[in-house]
C-alpha cells in the first residue's frame, strides 16, 4: 500500500486480505463472477471476481483471488469500486517517486498527530491540476494558525469517512 501525504511519500506492507463465502454468482458485465467477503479497515467488504481474467489483482487491497475483482463494495454502503473497461496501455511512464518504507502504525501516528492539531504542522497540498498551497507553522498561535486550523478542520471533518476506518486517509 503506498501513497502520500503532506510530503511524505511512503509504502507500508498491508496484511494479506482473506477471502470467505466464495460461492458462485453468476454473469456480471458479461464474465463468469464468484462471489467472496473479505473484512479490512473495520469494514465488511462483498467481492466480485472472475476467473475468466486470470490477473489475481483489483481495486484498493482487493488482491489474491483466483482472477481478477470486477467489483467490491462495503457492506455499509459506503464504498463502491467497479470495474468499468479493461484496455491495453501503451507507453506507460515508470513511477520515479521515492517512497519511504514505513510502519502502518506509524503513518496512523503522522497523521492523527496532524488531524489533531494541523495547522502546528508545516503544509503542502497540491491537487492533480497542478495547484499547490503551502503553510509554514511559524510557532506562534496567531490568527494566521486559528485561520488555517478552522479552514483545515472543516474539511477534515468533511471528508471524515475512509475506506480504511484505521487510517483517516484515501490511500490506493
Amino acid at each position: 500500500m503506498g501513497g502520500n501525504f503532506n510530503q511524505l511519500n511512503y509504502w507500508y506492507k498491508e496484511k494479506k486480505t482473506k477471502y470467505s463465502q466464495l460461492k458462485k454468482y453468476g454473469i456480471y458485465k458479461g464474465y463468469a463472477a464468484t462471489e467472496a467477503f473479505t473484512e479490512f479497515g473495520k469494514r465488511k467488504w462483498n467481492i466480485l471476481y472472475t476467473a475468466d481474467i486470470p490477473i489475481h489483482d483489483g481495486p484498493y487491497v482487493f488482491a489474491g483471488l483466483p482472477g481478477l475483482v470486477i467489483k467490491s463494495e462495503s457492506l455499509d454502503g459506503d464504498y463502491k469500486f467497479e470495474m468499468i473497461e479493461i484496455k491495453k496501455l501503451d507507453n506507460l511512464l515508470p513511477i520515479k517517486e521515492n517512497k519511504e518504507n514505513i510502519k502502518k502504525e506509524k503513518l496512523i501516528k503522522n497523521i492523527s498527530d496532524f488531524i489533531k492539531d494541523p495547522a502546528a504542522h508545516p503544509i503542502n497540498f497540491k491537487n492533480d491540476l497542478g495547484d499547490s498551497f503551502s503553510y509554514e507553522f511559524s510557532g506562534v498561535r496567531d490568527k494566521n494558525y486559528i485561520e488555517t486550523n478552522d479552514y483545515l478542520n472543516k474539511i477534515i471533518n468533511k471528508f471524515n469517512n475512509y475506506p480504511d476506518q484505521d487510517i483517516p486517509i484515501i490511500t490506493f
